[in-house]
């Protein structure tokens, strides 16, 4: 009797938490159809070049330095409006070595500051009380930025009415391996299907945490950057919308990153935001009781690892069950659908592979056992939020020019061996 009651109590679960996934998706694909192909209007005005001050955290990175040195020396910008802010941790001597050494080769326009490494809202705080420029830009150390960049984003800020900007990030290291590639998939599928919908619908817009620009001004009204955040970026969004601030996305303001190509550090950055955001959810939740449209769609992306754990579940339940009998069943052909049709698809399109070749078919299955590996993950930083396990603001180790360089070598390779 126990045992029958507790089945179908199981049931009843899986069959909500199977509706509820149905309804994000649905929800998800209306604001992606309705705002894909609309325009946000943008206001010509002239260029009037700003003062912008770009603050690098840096922290144990010093394969990634040489990239953004060589970005920054080639940069197209009067050196009288630039001001670029290395803060490097303190126990990373190497880091502070190259970072001084850049300042005495370049002058006045570069800082380097030095903190005490307790994670990147810390240092971004420490740049902020040195900045003197009147917008302030985020890049993390990895970055590659184009040589007109900054014209862009004085561009952008000409419309009195921008006050935040989130620029694009773009994989340098795509072809790697199958996990960079996987990840570089999935980003370019945050930027179509996600971000660019939400922001020509002026919705709530996270920052991504580097390629973001903000008025110093109001960087400072705001308190800066949480150092009790996980997911610092979103974190200050939210306070920007306390605010009655809206974060603009600005694809034409992009640069290149280093994407997760080993395992760990990308299982430590996947739990560090799921964390982050499952750490804001009660906030925001707090609100739901308002029935407020934008705090209601703020709640479902910051919950996001509770879906993907959800999904996770339900796929597994509908996996190992044979009870044709249960009502749940009922919508067990759509559930296989999707999965089988929808998430393949989903990786396959925004990837924009033009061949079908032997490749193509292999992200099919590559990006089911992505979409496993992410879920997984996701479960695990739920199930360390529930039983209460600390986690500290992590770094996620870059490789930095050696992820060139290999690709450089193994060019060089297959030239001499034909």
């Amino acid at each position: 009797m126990v045992l029958e009651l507790l089945v179908k109590f199981t049931q009843t679960l899986i069959s909500v938490a199977s509706f509820i996934l149905i309804g994000v998706i649905i929800y998800n694909f209306v604001i992606f159809i309705i705002g894909y192909k609309r325009k946000r209007a943008t206001k010509s005005n002239p260029t009037e070049l700003k003062k912008i001050t770009l603050i690098i955290p840096v922290k144990d990175e010093i394969n990634s330095l040489p990239l953004i040195f060589e970005s920054l020396k080639n940069i197209i910008y009067p050196r009288d409006l630039l001001e670029t802010i290395f803060v490097v941790s303190r126990d990373s001597k190497r880091c502070i070595e190259a970072c001084k050494k850049f300042l005495k080769d370049n002058g006045k326009w570069v800082k380097v500051l030095v903190d005490e490494g307790r994670g990147k809202p810390s240092a971004l705080n420490l740049g902020l009380k040195h900045a003197s420029g009147e917008i302030v830009g985020i890049f993390d150390v990895d970055s590659i930025l184009p040589k007109d960049i900054l014209l862009k984003v004085s561009e952008a800020f000409s419309d009195g009415d921008v006050v935040a900007v989130q620029g694009v990030t773009k994989p340098y290291n795509e072809n790697k391996n199958l996990l960079s590639k996987l990840v570089s998939m999935e980003e370019k599928a945050y930027l179509a299907l996600f971000l660019q919908p939400r922001s020509n619908l002026d919705l709530f817009l996270p920052f991504t945490g580097s390629g973001s620009f903000i008025k110093k001004d109001l960087l400072l009204k705001i308190g800066g950057w949480s150092e009790t955040a996980l997911a610092e970026d979103f974190e200050l969004a939210l306070r920007l919308f306390d605010n009655k601030i809206k974060i603009r996305l600005e694809p034409k303001i992009s640069c290149q990153h280093e994407a997760a190509s080993k395992l760990t550090p990308y299982i430590l950055q996947r739990l560090r935001w799921f964390r982050g955001y499952l750490q804001l959810l009660l906030r925001a939740s707090k609100r739901l009781i308002t029935l407020t449209p934008h705090w209601i769609d703020i709640s479902i992306i910051l919950a996001s690892p509770i879906l993907l754990s959800a999904s996770l579940i339900v796929f597994l339940y509908f996996l190992i069950s044979a009870d044709i009998n249960s009502p749940v069943n009922l919508i067990k052909p759509f559930a296989w659908s999707l999965l089988i049709t929808a998430i393949p698809a989903f990786f396959y399109i925004t990837s924009r592979l033009r061949t079908i070749g032997l490749k193509a078919l292999l992200i099919i299955p590559a990006s089911a056992a992505y979409w496993l590996l992410e879920s997984l993950t996701a479960l695990t930083a739920l199930m360390m939020c529930l039983f209460r396990i600390k986690m500290e603001w992590i770094r996620t180790p870059k490789n930095g020019v050696m992820e060139l360089i290999d690709d450089d070598l193994r060019g060089k390779l297959a030239s001499s061996k034909a």
